[in-house]
C-alpha cells in the first residue's frame, strides 16, 4: 500500500512538471507573438529604432573610432625576457612627456594607445615547436608552466583609430637599447649563449677525436680506460653523448641566431579589428529591440503618462 503511494507521489510530480513545462513554453509562444504584433502594428517606430542602430554602426565604423588590435611575436636572448617586458612597460608607464618625441613616436599613436599586454608563449608538447599564444594566461596547468617558451613572448597592443603599428616596433628596439639595465642584461645573456657555444664546440671536438681512437660497433663504443692499474676495455655510449651534445649546440646556436638584437620581431604586428558588417549587424540588433521599447512606449503611452502624473 506505502508502494502504491509512493508510485502515485512520484507520478503527480511528474505531471505537475510536465504542466508547468506546457505553460512555460505557452507563455513564451505567447510572448514572442505578441512582440511580432507589436512590431508589426508599429513598424514605423521599430524602423527608427533600426535606423539609430545603423546610424550608431555606422559611427562605430568610422576610421577614427574603429579600435584596431595589434599582435607580433618577439625573439630576446633567453634569460631576459622580464627585463625586456619590464622595459617595454617601463616606456609606457613614465612620467617623461617628451618620450614619445624622443624616440619619433607620433602623438596621433601615442594617445590612441588603449591597451598593451605581454602574453606567454606556450610550447604544449615541449618538442620546441611553438603552439599556441597563452591569451588565457592560464599559469595553473602545469604543462604550460613547465612549456613555456624562454626566449619568445607575445605583445598585445589595442589602438583607436590608428592601424599603422610601425612605430610601435621602432619605438621598442630604440628604447631598449637606450635603457642601461636592460642592455646590460642583453649582454650577460648573451655572453652566457656564446660561451656555453664555446664550450659545448670544446667538447663535442674532444669527444669525436676520442671516439676515433675507440673501437666502435654500430650501438655503442669500447674504450681503454685504466682501472686500479689495468687496461680494461670499457663500454662508453658515446654516440648517444655525442648526440646529446649536438642537440644543444644546435639549440644555443638557434637562440644566439634567432635574437642578434636585443628585441628581435618574429614577424610585423597583425592588425585586426571587427568586421564592418558584424558591426552593422549589431546594430540592427540592438536597434530592433530599441525599436520594440519605443513602440511598446508607444502603444502604452497613456498609462505611461498617468504613472507620472499620479507619481507627481
Amino acid at each position: 500500500m506505502e508502494k502504491n503511494e509512493q508510485d502515485m507521489n512520484l507520478f503527480d510530480f511528474l505531471l505537475l512538471c510536465w504542466a508547468a513545462l506546457k505553460r512555460f513554453f505557452k507563455t513564451i509562444i505567447r510572448w514572442i507573438l505578441q512582440t511580432i504584433r507589436l512590431g508589426l502594428q508599429y513598424f514605423w517606430v521599430v524602423l527608427i529604432g533600426v535606423a539609430i542602430g545603423v546610424g550608431v554602426a555606422w559611427v562605430a565604423n568610422q576610421e577614427r573610432v574603429v579600435i584596431y588590435e595589434g599582435e607580433a611575436t618577439v625573439y630576446v636572448t633567453e634569460g631576459m625576457k622580464q627585463a625586456a617586458v619590464n622595459g617595454v612597460k617601463l616606456f609606457f608607464h613614465s612620467n617623461d612627456a617628451n618620450r614619445f618625441d624622443r624616440y619619433g613616436m607620433p602623438l596621433k599613436t601615442a594617445k590612441a594607445t588603449r591597451e598593451v599586454k605581454f602574453y606567454d608563449v606556450i610550447d604544449a608538447k615541449c618538442d620546441s615547436i611553438v603552439d599556441y599564444v597563452d591569451f588565457s594566461r592560464n599559469t595553473e596547468d602545469v604543462d604550460s608552466v613547465r612549456c613555456i617558451v624562454p626566449d619568445r613572448f607575445c605583445i598585445y597592443i589595442k589602438t583607436r583609430g590608428v592601424k599603422d603599428f610601425t612605430p610601435f616596433v621602432n619605438i621598442f628596439k630604440t628604447f631598449l637599447n637606450d635603457c642601461p639595465e636592460v642592455k646590460q642584461a642583453d649582454e650577460k645573456a648573451k655572453a652566457r649563449m656564446n660561451a656555453r657555444l664555446t664550450f659545448l664546440n670544446h667538447e663535442i671536438a674532444r669527444l669525436d677525436s676520442f671516439m676515433t681512437t675507440s673501437y666502435s660497433t654500430a650501438a655503442h663504443t669500447y674504450a681503454v680506460q685504466n682501472v686500479g692499474g689495468s687496461n680494461l676495455i670499457v663500454e662508453q655510449d658515446y654516440e648517444a653523448k655525442m648526440r646529446r651534445l649536438v642537440l644543444e649546440r644546435d639549440y644555443v646556436q638557434q637562440q644566439i641566431d634567432l635574437a642578434p638584437e636585443l628585441i628581435n620581431f618574429e614577424t610585423p604586428f597583425v592588425v585586426t579589428r571587427k568586421p564592418p558588417i558584424y558591426i552593422y549587424k549589431l546594430g540592427v540588433f540592438f536597434g530592433g529591440i530599441l525599436g520594440l521599447l519605443l513602440a511598446m512606449l508607444v502603444k502604452y503611452r497613456k498609462i505611461v503618462f498617468d504613472y507620472l502624473k499620479k507619481k507627481d
